[in-house]
């Protein structure tokens, strides 16, 4: 919802630049660092008290923002909504996982997944509006209002907090162990890095190159995610019938290949099949992850899924952290399209290391393809 006007938002207090783009990086790394504790906190209050504390946290990050009068109150409530994320994904994902057997995770994951999907869809649109039509506030105060409606139906609502899923949790307060996670975890921080880099360089390189306003940049963003999640049934096919590995591998050489092409359209159309281009090259990066942990997962047992999950989490949120402060440093010392071909390179150098990952067995072919089936079945409904 931020993407499209933070930099609107934050330049009266004088956050530009590098300093935006670690603005952008503090919610990465506070969910970094609360995971852990959110593991531990699953195991001694459940994972569903633990979702309502995240909702809670989210809730008085929006107020903040609302509310802010300075830079530090900024700062402040981007830490605390990164704190509320940790939490909601570690608790999220537990709940899951434990509420479901093994043949019908995989439908459970996707509709999870088309949630996701269908935030990045609306958000960046619903955000760009509200702050043309409302000012800068509008769009946070619309955000708390949903959310408190959100945090009070949870705690109406009974959710599982027993041992079965604080057993899931278990592994992730007692440490992590990326054995038979490393490569895909790679892929995680890889795709985390290039989609989240976007994220504080674009919408300024927009409006100076464009003249785009909040609400087209909103679109944009909104344009890459909806091909993202329409891209999800052609890489559940390719991935059954070619296996994870090659279709990861395209997805990278698709990414390197577009990313350059973002920095060049002096149309809007061109923008628009850019970023759509590389919507659906993320897709192919990203979207097979998820699955292929859970099914690693399984291989280990299913005591291991808290702690796969967290592994998942804290991948995404190191590429996430690293590719909004690489982005929001050199994008102002070096250039948009220059900071562009670093991270089509970046996407480029980790396909040599993907010759290591065991291709996937049907098994896991066969769940991928449920979870991809389920979120581009959810994102072409709710599109059309």
């Amino acid at each position: 919802m931020v993407v499209p006007f933070m930099q609107d938002f934050a330049r009266p207090w004088g956050v530009l630049g590098g300093e935006l783009g670690v603005l952008f990086a503090v919610y990465a790394v506070t969910m970094l660092a609360t995971l852990p504790f959110a593991g531990r906190l699953c195991d001694r209050i459940g994972a569903g008290h633990a979702l309502r504390l995240g909702a809670g946290g989210l809730l008085l990050s929006l107020l903040l923002f609302a509310t802010a009068n300075n830079d530090v109150v900024l700062f402040v409530a981007r830490a605390v909504q990164g704190a509320a994320a940790g939490m909601t994904w570690t608790s999220g994902l537990a709940l899951l996982a434990a509420a479901f057997p093994a043949e019908r995770r995989g439908r459970a994951l996707g509709f999870a997944m088309a949630g996701m999907s269908l935030g990045s869809v609306v958000g960046p649109a619903v955000g760009g509006r509200l702050f043309d039509w409302g000012g800068p506030r509008m769009p946070f105060w619309i955000a708390a209002g949903w959310t408190l409606a959100e945090f009070s139906l949870l705690l109406v609502v009974r959710l599982p907090s027993g041992p079965r899923v604080a057993t899931t949790e278990s592994s992730v307060s007692g440490g992590l162990s990326l054995r038979g996670y490393e490569r895909i975890a790679g892929v995680v921080v890889v795709g985390a890095f290039l989609l989240c880099g976007l994220e504080p360089t674009l919408p300024s390189d927009l409006e100076a190159r464009l003249g785009a306003r909040p609400s087209i940049i909103g679109d944009l963003f909104a344009l890459a995610a909806l091909a993202y999640g329409i891209a999800s049934p052609a890489v559940g096919w390719a991935v059954d019938r070619w296996g994870g590995r090659p279709v990861i591998a395209v997805g990278l050489a698709a990414c390197a290949a577009i990313l350059p092409l973002a920095a060049n359209p002096r149309t809007w159309w061109g923008e628009a099949a850019a970023l759509a281009g590389l919507g659906s090259a993320l897709a192919f990066v990203l979207a097979p992850t998820l699955p292929e942990i859970a099914a690693a997962c399984e291989r280990n047992g299913a005591n291991t899924f808290g702690a796969a999950y967290a592994i998942f989490n804290l991948a995404y949120a190191v590429g996430m952290a690293g590719g909004q402060m690489a982005g929001g440093w050199m994008a102002p010392a070096f250039g948009f399209g220059p900071t562009l071909f670093v991270f089509s390179a970046v996407a480029a150098a980790y396909l040599p290391v993907l010759i290591g990952i065991d291709p996937n067995r049907k098994r896991e072919r066969s769940l991928f393809k449920s979870v991809a089936n389920a979120t581009g079945r959810d994102s072409a409904d709710r599109a059309a």
